[in-house]
């Protein structure tokens, strides 16, 4: 069974998604949405209050495996602190691949955690990219870290 929750935020409604075991997406939606919560939607809410808050937490929900090269971006990205930007480049060469940013940026932009993994922190080198929920967006949760460093 699928689980969702949502939640308003600056950014708009905000959904979640998991099963039993695993977060599977937070995404944003215009749609109304019934709410059918479990643990792990609830955590996630509770991670994403915080980090709205200016606080993320130091612990995430519990996400499903991924690959072993997915999993070094995104464990490096969760290194970066609130308003740390680094280019697509800059995060390739910190994951031992500085030929990679092309694979970086495919896994950025499928990531189903936006704001849990901070995929909106990497730029490209010719100013702020793309983000798959928007550039307004993106500038939004910038402006939003800085305030908040």
């Amino acid at each position: 069974m699928i689980y969702v929750e949502t939640m308003e935020s600056f950014l708009g409604t905000i959904r979640i998604e998991a099963d039993a075991r695993w977060l599977l997406a937070i995404s944003f939606t215009s749609e109304p949405t019934p709410s059918y919560p479990n643990p792990i939607t609830m955590l996630t809410r509770k991670w994403l209050r915080s980090y709205f808050q200016g606080v993320p937490p130091p612990w995430l929900p519990p996400l499903p495996p991924a690959p072993p090269f997915t999993t070094l971006v995104y464990e490096t990205l969760l290194e970066s602190s609130l308003g740390e930007r680094w280019t697509y480049s800059q995060l390739a060469r910190m994951v031992g691949s500085p030929k990679g940013y092309g694979s970086i940026g495919r896994i950025l932009a499928a990531n189903p955690y936006p704001i849990l993994i901070p995929c909106h922190r990497i730029l490209s080198k010719e100013g702020l990219g793309g983000y798959r929920w928007g550039r307004e967006r993106k500038e939004a949760l910038l402006e939003f870290e800085d305030a908040h460093r």
